[in-house]
C-alpha cells in the first residue's frame, strides 16, 4: 500500500488484523517492511475549489490522489506573459488498471472560469498544449465517471510554459515587376518566421511562406499581379519542449506591385 501526504514530522499508525474472524491466521508469523521514498510535491487538501487551488510552479511535478468518486482537485498556474502551456497528466504506476476505471478528466479554465481545453478519460498518460495570455489558469482533476471513478488512485501533473517571442517589425517592402520583397528585423530567440498576405488591409490574410531559419529575414513573393496592392504581416515562432509558440503579428504594411 502507498500512503500519500507522508510529510516530514507526520505520525502514522498501522493496525494489522485478520480479515475474517472465522478464518483468522492464528499463531501465524508475518513480516512488515516500511519504506520511505522521496516524492515530488503533493496536492494540499482541501483543494476542491479555485479559491483553495494548489499553486503550481512551471516544470515541477505534482502528485495527487482522488480519494472519493466526487473528489475534485484544483491547481493554479500564474502565466507571466503570452505564450504556450503544455499540461501533462499521468496515472501513477502504483495504480492497478482495474482500479483506474474510466480514468480522469482534466479541464483547464481561465481566470473568468471559461473552459479553455480538456482531456477526457485519461487512464495512463496524455498531454495538451494551448495558447495562453498573461494571467491565472486553473486545472481541475476529477474522475471521468462516478460509477467507475479512480477512487484512491494516484496521479502526476506537470505543466511547462514557453514565452512567445516578440512581434517582428517589417523594415521595408520593395515593389518589383510582378513581385514584392518583404524584409523584417531579427527577433531574439526566434527559430523562424511566418509571412502572411492579403489584398485587403482589414482581413483575409493567409500564410504564404514559412521561413525555417532564424537568419532568414527577407522573402521575395513572386507571380503577383501588376498594379495590384498587397498587404503583408509577419510573425516569429520558436520551438521549445515540443511546443511551437508564435508571436503576435507585426504592423501591416502594403506595396503596389509594378
Amino acid at each position: 500500500m502507498n500512503i500519500p501526504y507522508a510529510k516530514a514530522g507526520r505520525v502514522f499508525y498501522l493496525e494489522i488484523g485478520a480479515e475474517y474472524t472465522g478464518f483468522a491466521p492464528l499463531n501465524c508469523v508475518y513480516d512488515l517492511t516500511v519504506m520511505q521514498t522521496a516524492a515530488p510535491s503533493w496536492e494540499s487538501e482541501p483543494n476542491g475549489t479555485t479559491k483553495t487551488a494548489v499553486s503550481m510552479k512551471m516544470g515541477k511535478k505534482y502528485n495527487g490522489i482522488t480519494g472519493t468518486e466526487a473528489d475534485e482537485d484544483y491547481y493554479k498556474l500564474s502565466v507571466p506573459a503570452s505564450g504556450k502551456l503544455k499540461v501533462r497528466f499521468s496515472s501513477h504506476n502504483s495504480n492497478s488498471s482495474d482500479r483506474v476505471g474510466r480514468g480522469w478528466d482534466v479541464v483547464i479554465y481561465d481566470k473568468k472560469s471559461n473552459e479553455v481545453t480538456k482531456m477526457q478519460e485519461v487512464k495512463t498518460v496524455d498531454s495538451v498544449s494551448f495558447n495562453v495570455k498573461k494571467g491565472a489558469y486553473y486545472i481541475k482533476i476529477v474522475g471521468s465517471n462516478s460509477w467507475a471513478a479512480p477512487v484512491g488512485c494516484r496521479y502526476t501533473l506537470l505543466a511547462d510554459y514557453v514565452k512567445a517571442p516578440s512581434a517582428p517589425k517589417i523594415s521595408t517592402i520593395k515593389a518589383e515587376k510582378k513581385s514584392a520583397v518583404v524584409k523584417w528585423k531579427k527577433v531574439s530567440g526566434a527559430n523562424g518566421y511566418y509571412v502572411y498576405r492579403s489584398t485587403s488591409k482589414k482581413g483575409g490574410f493567409k500564410k504564404v511562406q514559412t521561413m525555417k531559419k532564424a537568419s532568414a529575414l527577407s522573402w521575395k513573393n513572386k507571380k503577383l499581379k501588376s498594379g495590384r496592392k498587397y498587404y503583408y504581416k509577419v510573425a516569429a515562432y520558436k520551438k521549445v519542449k515540443g511546443m511551437t509558440v508564435v508571436s503576435s503579428y507585426s504592423v501591416v504594411k502594403s506595396v503596389k506591385v509594378k
